[in-house]
């Protein structure tokens, strides 16, 4: 049985991890004075248990303003896990994997573009019963480029953050594990950081890439591996996995109504990032 969507989304990790790390890349289109991505791809397959049930969830905002230039937000997202019911002779797997990414991108004495993508799978009531170990098997990549021609006059931000959350399903307070990987560019700011965290039930392969300072910054992140938990009592585990990705680029700073609408965009992705941790 094929799976299209998952077959794309793993297509489409090789190919960022491709074009990311390629000699000479360039993370600004020709003709931008300005360019800000974050892109994140998650893989998920070999679960050693079957959901009940499954979910997904994919938004995208964007927001552009312009009076003195050009600027073009861009934010795409799409998510997908199967779980077809078991036949007599086969079980088919249960596979999960989702994409998000937001592009800005502008040029000029006075805009603002601002975009965010959000992608989100969820696996509810995974039953373990006592002494049964709960597995999977993952892929994951978090790409952000910034871009500037001129400082302080333009600025560019790239926000990311990929996280898993394994929590007993009656009682969401209950956590079994947790992965966070998290990035942030601020050209030509101080602010940049991209971290891997995680649980002790998480085994993780990472390769971090990063170049901080100057007019073109890039964090990359490539983080593969699997979970794996034994129960002592039965229980119902439930899975999430979101990204979000958020991106600015503006010239001048913004300030009144502007500023506001700014701050408010990013809020989201901060408060994601301090809960996560």
């Amino acid at each position: 049985m094929n799976f299209p969507k998952a077959n794309i989304l793993i297509a489409f990790s090789t190919l960022s991890v491709a074009l990311f790390n390629a000699p000479g890349w360039e993370v600004k289109p020709a003709g931008a004075a300005t360019f800000a991505n974050s892109t994140g791809v998650v893989e998920i397959d070999n679960f050693s248990h079957r959901p009940e049930s499954v979910s997904t969830l994919a938004e995208t905002d964007t927001f552009t303003f312009s009076s003195g230039g050009s600027v073009t937000a861009i934010a795409d997202a799409d998510a997908v896990i199967t779980n077809p019911p078991c036949l007599p002779e086969i079980c088919f797997p249960t596979v999960a994997g989702n994409y998000s990414s937001s592009s800005a991108f502008g040029e000029g004495s006075e805009y603002l573009g601002v975009a965010q993508s959000t992608a989100a799978v969820i696996a509810r009531n995974f039953y373990l019963g006592a002494g049964e170990t709960f597995s999977f098997d993952f892929r994951s990549f978090l790409g952000l480029g910034t871009s500037i021609d001129t400082s302080p006059k333009e600025a560019a931000n790239a926000l990311g953050n990929i996280a898993f959350y394994l929590f007993d399903s009656s009682r969401p307070e209950t956590h079994f594990g947790f992965l966070n990987i998290s990035g942030g560019l601020n050209t030509a700011g101080s602010e940049d950081f991209l971290t891997v965290d995680a649980s002790d039930s998480f085994n993780l392969a990472q390769t971090l890439n990063t170049s901080f300072g100057g007019f073109e910054e890039y964090a990359l992140a490539e983080v593969a591996g699997n979970f794996s938990y034994t129960f002592e009592d039965a229980t119902y585990l439930t899975l999430l996995e979101v990204k979000t990705n958020q991106v600015m680029v503006k010239a001048p700073e913004p300030s009144g109504t502007i500023a506001l609408l700014l701050l408010s965009g990013f809020g989201s992705a901060i408060a994601l990032k301090k809960k996560s941790r």
